[in-house]
């Protein structure tokens, strides 16, 4: 799923409606006259106040410093502030981020945008009812308090759970276990095992049943990987929790072919 947007100097944006491919993207009409807060709007301010302060400073016979708008990543303020707002918009009705953030024909993985964004003390708002504001971090259990305080089912409190596992930890790569659920929080990163190894400790401790799965998995890059992933049994059914990717959601795999791959085994404890 692809967020795009088509931001230009003498445009202004309109979003509009995500359709069923989970594809959101803007239309731009020209209109020579934006109203909204393009670059040329920031520009023109600029340069209007520039000239205000060139005047002032060259009538005190000072020296003159001009600072240039700022740019992230190829990308200005505005543009930057026009895609927060639809990534929220997107997180808000799908429970997730979306796997790029889109301007024109140029596609900004979304964890390349985040760090983009907090250069500028900029982050992305996730506040919904399947998240919780600053949970305990302090251990395990008291982040899985804090993730079921005030849910009104086991089916939020396992779709907090796993929505803060995928948004919150980093991803490392080595073989097997290294962290263990304690050590995984601490570190705020993990591989796979080790990630699924927060997410049933987290689901455990609020009553959810829950096992982990081992896979050989035909990935989206193309390569076949040795995968691990949890399962949570809510309401009668197992929900795969894959929380290695922005992409996916509970019960729904995007970053792996779920028809193709080969079950290695189910496990309650994690043998390696």
């Amino acid at each position: 799923m692809v967020l795009n947007a088509n931001t230009s100097s003498a445009t202004s944006v309109n979003q509009t409606n995500v359709n069923t491919s989970d594809v959101m993207t803007n239309t731009s009409a020209s209109t020579g006259n934006s109203n909204t807060s393009t670059d040329t709007d920031i520009k023109s301010v600029s340069v209007t106040n520039n000239q205000t302060n060139l005047n002032n400073t060259m009538a005190a016979g000072g020296s003159v410093v001009v600072k240039s708008p700022i740019v992230v990543n190829g990308l200005t303020i505005a543009q930057i502030d026009d895609g927060i707002s639809r990534v929220q918009t997107f997180y808000a009705k799908y429970g997730r981020y979306p796997s790029y953030v889109s301007f024109g024909t140029r596609k900004i993985p979304i964890a390349t945008f985040k760090k983009n964004i907090a250069t500028q003390g900029l982050t992305i708002k996730t506040t919904t009812i399947y998240s919780v504001a600053n949970p305990n971090t302090s251990s395990v259990a008291a982040l899985a308090k804090s993730l079921a305080a005030g849910s009104t089912s086991k089916y939020m409190t396992a779709v907090r759970i796993f929505n803060w596992v995928r948004d919150k930890l980093g991803y490392s790569f080595y073989y097997g276990t290294k962290y263990g659920a304690a050590g995984t929080l601490k570190h705020m990163t993990g591989n796979c095992c080790d990630t699924a190894n927060l997410l049933v400790a987290l689901a455990r401790d609020d009553g959810i049943t829950s096992r982990y799965i081992h896979g050989y998995c035909h990935f989206t890059s193309g390569n076949w990987y040795d995968h691990v992933w949890a399962q949570l049994y809510v309401n009668g059914k197992w929900y795969t929790a894959d929380a290695i990717s922005f992409s996916n959601s509970l019960g729904v795999i995007k970053n792996w072919n779920t028809a193709t791959y080969k079950l290695e085994g189910i496990y309650k404890t994690l043998p390696f």
